[in-house]
């Protein structure tokens, strides 16, 4: 394990956030981190669910109604990509003086694997500009998700054993994108059961994300369970450690919101016309989960040992 930290930390300093001081250059990195991941994550999530789950006659309806959270969410990304390689050298290097320091972005982006996934975010981003259709951003949020595996704790041991955790570390991904990016589309599927022509298939779609839900969940809880073991070797109890402390957080989050989509499933569903507790659940496995991607995106930046 102290070999694998050891290869984790050599593109990676240690998060300071736990220093005696933060500066602005780890603060900016963690929104960076934050921004990008919250938007691959919706777009692959919504895009997903629209093109197999919500019934053909909703689909373009609902996929024009999340049209501004689309655009956000793109320039979201942009702007992240954009930022990553002079954060990044700011960061390794002597602050904001080395943010565009020639060669030391070169060495970054080709000698580290966070240049690695830093080129293939922008080869997705430029397609994504070129095509914004519910399949190609499908494909593209999921090509971003699958960006993150090529760097941090996914890449921190060799062999079958780094492969491993990088398909790990995608499925976490992309089951946890299509939990959250879902749950924006539901949002705007619950006016419809308002009107009696869209009630049955709005009413389909939600049940299928229920239904569905059911493996979602199981998939992230077990990639989850996956991860930290792969990471750790063990549970993460050691409550002297930020990166143990905040994994237990994120993982109470998670369970929490495992929770709302089984009372949304058996309890709320049924009732649909009669009660207006699924969207306050929705609301609120939106924020749950929002703070999940920002404690994600920090112990992303955390050693193991930290």
């Amino acid at each position: 394990m102290a070999r694998a930290v050891r290869r984790w930390a050599q593109d990676q300093r240690r998060l300071p956030l736990y220093r005696e001081a933060v500066n602005a250059i780890d603060l900016a990195l963690l929104a960076s981190r934050f921004v990008f991941d919250v938007g691959a994550l919706f777009l692959w999530g919504a895009a997903a669910y629209l093109s197999t789950l919500v019934p053909a006659g909703l689909r373009q309806p609902s996929w024009a109604s999340i049209g501004a959270t689309r655009r956000a969410a793109m320039a979201g990304i942009a702007l992240a990509v954009l930022c990553l390689l002079p954060l990044q050298a700011a960061s390794l290097g002597d602050g904001w003086r080395d943010a565009g320091n020639p060669q030391l972005l070169y060495r970054v982006a080709t000698g580290t694997s966070i240049g690695a996934a830093w080129g293939m975010q922008a080869v997705v981003l430029a397609c994504l500009l070129v095509r914004r259709c519910m399949r190609a951003c499908a494909l593209g949020g999921a090509a971003l998700l699958g960006s993150l595996s090529l760097t941090g704790h996914a890449v921190m041991h060799d062999g079958w054993m780094r492969v491993l955790h990088q398909l790990n570390q995608l499925l976490h991904l992309l089951s946890g994108g299509a939990w959250l990016g879902a749950l924006v589309v539901v949002l705007t599927l619950l006016p419809r059961l308002k009107r009696a022509e869209e009630f049955a298939a709005a009413r389909l779609a939600l049940v299928r994300f229920s239904s569905v839900g059911h493996v979602v969940v199981l998939m992230v809880l077990l990639s989850g369970v996956a991860s930290n073991f792969l990471i750790l070797g063990a549970w993460p109890l050691a409550l002297s450690q930020p990166y143990q402390r905040l994994l237990l957080c994120k993982a109470a989050l998670v369970l929490l919101m495992a929770a709302i989509a089984v009372a949304n499933r058996y309890i709320v569903v049924p009732r649909l016309r009669a009660s207006p507790l699924f969207r306050w659940a929705v609301c609120a496995e939106l924020v749950l989960s929002g703070i999940v991607v920002l404690l994600a995106a920090a112990i992303g930046m955390l050693a193991p040992d930290a």
